[in-house]
């Protein structure tokens, strides 16, 4: 499966330490603003993260490639408010109709419901390499609680997501 990434959940699944794992078992794709945005823009931070995810592009895990429509980027720019590295990487799902978008915007989120685009969030990655095997309830957990802090996620789709690991653990 290709997992087309916007810079904040690429970023989150990095700190969380789940980025490795999935992308040991999925293809990762990202726009070259977003590559600037988590990278380059981290670095500029000396942000741990932002190493560890020029390292991923360096050995191939994660691809750098440019959407073909700037016309669509600078139209969901305009219409929905988005900022240029979403944005992209939604046109980027629309050229190639293929994956899974991946955002923890909640712009982005409407964009992507609004063109039909399949997307997912960091949380919601969580808790399916919970369930697919992926990692440990434990660790699901930890990177739940993680989530909770660096990603601004609301503290009931917190509890929500930490009852449906632990839900999966019994079943």
């Amino acid at each position: 499966m290709l997992i087309i990434s916007d810079a904040s959940s690429l970023i989150l699944l990095q700190k969380i330490g789940l980025l490795a794992r999935l992308a040991k078992k999925f293809s990762f794709v990202i726009t070259p603003h977003v590559y600037k945005e988590a990278v380059e823009n981290g670095k500029d931070k000396n942000a741990p993260d932002a190493y560890a995810i020029d390292a991923k592009v360096e050995e191939g895990s994660i691809r750098v490639l440019q959407t073909k429509n700037i016309r669509t980027v600078e139209d969901i720019m305009r219409k929905f408010g988005t900022e240029r590295g979403e944005s992209e990487t939604i046109a980027l799902y629309l050229d190639r109709k293929e994956g899974i978008v991946a955002v923890d915007d909640h712009k982005a989120m409407v964009v992507c419901n609004f063109y039909d685009v399949p997307f997912t969030t960091s949380l919601v990655m969580v808790v399916k390499a919970k369930k697919a095997g992926l990692i440990t309830l434990q660790e699901a957990k930890k990177m739940i609680s993680d989530l909770g802090i660096f990603g601004r996620y609301k503290d009931d789709l917190i509890k929500e997501a930490v009852g449906i690991v632990e839900g999966a653990e019994n079943d």
